[in-house]
């Protein structure tokens, strides 16, 4: 992960610890490991491991949210957009941010974190 979208994802945390709606489940699921050796590529591809996942999974209240976080002026890969058009064709809700204001706003409008709190 490039250390602009690093330094995002771990403010949005900070966010989603200190916000996150009572009951809120929200994880990362590490999917850019550069594998030592093909094979193990291969086994991780056997396990389930698909390419494109957004940076932040959430669940709350029976509804599954994906939000990709990209630095400034950067754009989601095609696996990255596969992925979230198939959330949304999976009635998830989903969206791509480039700065933390715009991640914390997301959240927000979806409902997942509660009053405000400087970080």
């Amino acid at each position: 992960m490039k250390r602009v979208e690093q330094e995002l994802q771990v403010a949005v945390i900070k966010h989603l610890r200190a916000r996150g709606k009572r009951g809120l489940l929200y994880w990362h699921t590490p999917q850019g490991a550069h594998y030592s050796s093909r094979a193990q590529g291969k086994i991780m591809k056997g396990l389930g491991t698909l390419a494109g996942v957004s940076d932040l999974l959430l669940f709350f209240a029976s509804k599954f949210y994906a939000l990709e976080l990209k630095a400034p002026g950067e754009k989601p890969t095609s696996d990255q957009i596969a992925y979230m058009v198939a959330v949304h064709a999976n009635g998830g809700y989903v969206e791509c941010a480039d700065s933390l204001d715009a991640a914390v706003a997301q959240l927000e409008d979806w409902g997942l974190l509660q009053g405000r709190i400087q970080i």
